[in-house]
């Protein structure tokens, strides 16, 4: 939005007093979730007359603060720094030979556990699998959560789980952002995470109480290809970049009207849709730079060093997963802290393989509704109610 000429003509006559960038991460270039539009906020600064900004993260090394502060033009600002660590979250890994064992060893987990928890896996399909097998295994009020679902579903699911009419939600990441539930008691990682900042926002969600909870992560050999393939499928590589080159040098004038060549494009490079955004966002900051198709040799650069980040990034997970150390302090190390806590609960590798009691007070649980219309029949009926008393 703030590329589009008319959005910074309205803005440019209001008075900003505040300018807060959340995620600033998304700012870092070594950030887990790097994305180039939000380069583009420390380049409008002047236009919006330099208002104080507030830059937010929950997940950000030091190397990425600096990253930010340098966009950001934030040398001198004032850090309020709170430390990554969450006492009362027990961390564990649970290690199994094979696919079908881990979803065995979910469903006793699962059953074992007490309280709301949070299931995250990496495939949609894996997810309506094991939300399946845990229903038929006993454990009734499962649903599922993932970007195939539409917005009406979607919210559904998060009002049902926020009012305790649901007990576990079988989620790939897109479930979590703006849900504020305290007494998420678990979450297991059925897949392995694609990086560390994921992880602890992730396991984040529970214990926001401040009472025991419990961070799960499964893994069986093998499991660090899914995400290695999941970070070729979203960035472009070699091959896809010198179809593209070939494309659009064949033609310049292809390169000026990229969006009407969109679809032969996905299919001469063979792009995934997260791919195409990342090509279709370098090339309009190249456009409004006046830059030929040339300056896609740019881009081989950037993605090849985007390539390389993740894929440290992942071998980072794989030596938590296998560390013999103490996780909570493998975590804070990361993230350039140190140990300052004793705590009771803390790992595998300090407690041994038993879990936190997870016991909970019983919650006043609401009736399961099915639609929209049952909620706002059952509001309607309760209000009619209160004014006839």
């Amino acid at each position: 939005m703030l590329q589009s000429k008319l959005f910074m003509e309205r803005l440019s006559e209001l008075h900003i007093t505040l300018l807060v960038v959340d995620e600033a991460h998304c700012i870092s270039q070594w950030g887990h979730d790097f994305r180039p539009d939000y380069l583009a906020i420390g380049s409008v600064m002047k236009e919006l007359g330099h208002p104080p900004i507030l830059a937010l993260t929950a997940t950000a090394t030091d190397k990425v603060k600096q990253d930010i502060k340098q966009s950001l033009n934030m040398q001198n600002s004032i850090d309020i720094l709170y430390s990554v660590d969450r006492p009362n979250i027990s961390l564990h890994v649970e290690k199994v030979e094979s696919y079908q064992e881990k979803i065995d060893v979910l469903i006793k987990r699962v059953r074992a556990l007490h309280g709301p928890g949070i299931i995250y896996f990496s495939s949609k399909k894996t997810a309506e699998v094991c939300a399946q097998s845990l229903k038929e295994n006993g454990i009734k009020r499962v649903s599922i959560y993932h970007g195939g679902l539409n917005h009406e579903e979607r919210i559904l699911i998060q009002q049902q789980y926020i009012h305790n009419q649901l007990d576990v939600i079988c989620a790939t990441s897109a479930f979590g952002m703006g849900i504020n539930k305290e007494n998420i008691r678990y979450v297991i990682h059925f897949h392995m995470p694609m990086n560390m900042e994921s992880y602890l926002q992730e396991i984040g969600r529970a214990g926001r109480d401040g009472k025991p909870s419990l961070a799960l992560l499964l893994y069986a050999p093998f499991d660090e290809q899914l995400p290695m393939q999941l970070v070729e499928s979203e960035l472009i590589n070699d091959s896809q970049m010198e179809n593209l080159k070939r494309f659009f040098l064949t033609d310049s004038l292809r390169w000026w009207e990229l969006e009407k060549y969109e679809e032969d494009i996905t299919v001469i490079a063979n792009l995934s849709e997260t791919s195409m955004r990342i090509l279709k966002d370098f090339h309009r900051n190249a456009i409004l730079d006046h830059k030929e198709a040339s300056s896609l040799d740019e881009l081989k650069v950037i993605m090849n060093k985007q390539f390389q980040l993740k894929l440290g990034a992942i071998q980072t997970v794989y030596q938590y997963i296998h560390s013999s150390t103490c996780r909570r302090e493998k975590i804070l190390h990361y993230f350039g802290e140190e140990p300052t806590l004793n705590i009771g609960e803390c790992c595998d590798h300090c407690n041994g393989s038993n879990y936190p009691d997870l016991q909970t007070e019983e919650l006043g649980i609401m009736p399961l509704y099915e639609n929209w219309e049952e909620i706002l029949q059952d509001i309607l009926l309760s209000e009619t109610s209160k004014n006839e008393e």
